[in-house]
């Protein structure tokens, strides 16, 4: 995804051959290239694979509410790429329209976001986020206790 999205703003050293004229049109051809590389079943499959592991297997461990939110906030910025390259896509001078298959991948992308969000939210692993317990004043448990000391 790092790739894919350095390949998308042509950052150094990960360029994409892209023969274009000026740059708006070279952005919409990058774009164009690399729409496919988000919406991936791998970049797709894993983290919900990873959900549901994590969630559904064996019990909540004290990390998992970490990487629910990890796994939800990678996913939130793959869609985001996903959607600003198929909007470049869409200005680009490629002949046809096959950008507009991609839509259905970024709603797959959507959903498995959906997907994570729900399982972060849920009641098991919401008890899993730390609290904090006011103690109170410690001297007060000791006032009252005559019968520390004695021993009969």
């Amino acid at each position: 995804m790092l790739v894919s999205a350095g390949q998308l703003f042509n950052l150094p050293g990960a360029r994409l051959p892209v023969v274009g004229g000026p740059a708006p049109s070279a952005f919409a051809l990058r774009a164009s290239a690399v729409t496919p590389q988000f919406i991936s079943a791998e970049l797709v499959a894993l983290p919900v694979l990873a959900v549901v592991l994590v969630a559904f297997s064996g019990g909540l461990t004290e990390h998992a509410r970490q990487m629910l939110q990890t796994t939800a906030a990678v996913q939130a910025f793959t869609l985001v790429l996903g959607v600003i390259s198929l909007a470049g896509a869409a200005g680009s001078q490629r002949p046809g329209t096959w950008f507009i298959l991609e839509t259905a991948g970024l709603a797959v992308v959507a959903t498995a976001l959906i997907f994570t969000t729900a399982v972060t939210r849920s009641p098991a692993v919401h008890s899993l986020a730390p609290r904090f317990e006011d103690l109170g004043d410690d001297d007060e448990d000791f006032d009252d206790d005559s019968d520390i000391g004695d021993h009969d």
